[in-house]
């Protein structure tokens, strides 16, 4: 099982827990720049309201910035997070719990051509019992959605839609 140390040193080394029962990693296009994602991806306060309707509540302890906890409210129960790697423009990824389960999640930004950028979200999930609540296909949807909430935000605050 993923322990908080290991889930800090794959956030850190670059990656999730390539161990663990469940893994998924999807990629969107945004028609917005890369700041402009990083801003609405790192303004957690607002995910319930601007980004994620599914979010009902969220409490973070401190600043954006690595170590910081958070916790936040979605179906089926509250995660308890801390923030791991924090890089203005480029990334923001977290581990935590929810429920028994362990999570790493890491979301990368990458520059494009035309004041577009890629948003990559990767995540793992262990514990006993997960890959029956919680199979591949499901993190893969998921992971989709909220690439397209975020998306969706961005292009918002951009004042551009994609195509």
């Amino acid at each position: 099982m993923t322990t908080f140390d290991k889930a800090q040193q794959y956030l850190r080394g670059g990656g999730v827990d390539p161990n663990a029962a469940v893994h998924a990693i999807a990629h969107r296009t945004v028609h917005a720049t890369a700041d402009t994602l990083y801003d609405v991806l790192s303004d957690l306060a607002s995910w319930p309201a601007q980004v994620r309707p599914t979010i009902s509540a969220m409490a973070v302890s401190g600043p954006i910035a690595a170590g910081t906890r958070f916790d936040w409210t979605q179906p089926g129960g509250t995660a308890h997070s801390t923030l791991a790697v924090v890089d203005p423009g480029r990334e923001v990824s977290w581990h935590g719990r929810a429920m028994w389960f362990t999570v790493v999640h890491r979301n990368v930004i990458t520059p494009g051509p035309d004041s577009t950028c890629t948003m990559t979200s990767e995540e793992s999930m262990d514990g006993v019992g997960i890959r029956l609540l919680y199979p591949p296909a499901k993190l893969e949807r998921e992971l989709q959605a909220w690439l397209a909430d975020f998306a969706t935000a961005a292009e918002r605050r951009s004042g551009r839609r994609a195509d």
